[in-house]
């Protein structure tokens, strides 16, 4: 049936049709910012030498909603399918709770579409090692302890190139990172995990005038 003949059924009907038309929900759209982007990139790099298969900026989503999963990396051997979100600064960590909870029920779909067979997911948050970003934590311990159970120390085998350790499909981590650290162990602790030394970056500015310099 027409839209034209199904308006003249109605109105034939005492119906007078509204039309409402709503864009879909999309949680990010691709971000190109110099900080994001070198935080994806130092990520990606990492992955890849350890043996991982890495894509990003996965699109991922249906007709009601779509985002963009900054990196969908999956190990050939143990199939261990990572989706990680990355943040250079954080403005509303529920929200980020959210999109990484429907960023993971949609990975499966994600990377079978790449030929991928993954045999557990897990979703990591990072986060750029800036005083802001921890200050952050702090003050939502309860919902990173409730949303994140996994943290650095338990995520660091999980992107080794034998990857041990792996937690339970569909469990969620968050620890921090900085882009421009050599260190073969590249994730760090937040301070709610008792990290004492001081991070790199008192915020994302700063990260970016340093990498200006």
């Amino acid at each position: 049936m027409s839209f034209a003949r199904m308006l003249r059924i109605l109105r034939t009907l005492g119906v007078e049709p509204e039309l409402i038309l709503t864009p879909p929900r999309v949680d990010r759209v691709p971000v190109r910012d110099r900080a994001h982007a070198r935080c994806v990139g130092a990520v990606a790099q990492r992955l890849r030498r350890a043996g991982f298969i890495v894509a990003t900026e996965v699109e991922v989503g249906g007709p009601r909603w779509r985002g963009f999963i900054d990196i969908l990396a999956i190990h050939p051997t143990a199939r261990l399918l990572l989706v990680i979100e990355i943040k250079t600064e954080i403005t509303d960590l529920g929200s980020v709770d959210r999109q990484l909870s429907g960023y993971v029920a949609a990975a499966w779909a994600a990377a079978r579409s790449r030929g991928w067979r993954p045999r557990g997911v897990t979703g990591i948050l990072l986060l750029l090692a800036s005083e802001d970003n921890d200050a952050v934590l702090r003050v939502h311990r309860p919902l990173i302890d409730a949303a994140f159970p996994l943290r650095f120390r338990d995520l660091q085998p999980l992107v080794e190139p034998i990857p041990h350790g792996i937690p339970p499909s569909g469990a969620r981590g968050i620890a921090m990172i900085d882009p421009a650290t050599r260190r073969r162990a590249w994730l760090l602790a937040t301070t709610i995990d008792g990290r004492r030394t001081p991070v790199a970056y008192p915020d994302r500015a700063a990260f970016l005038a340093r990498r200006a310099a």
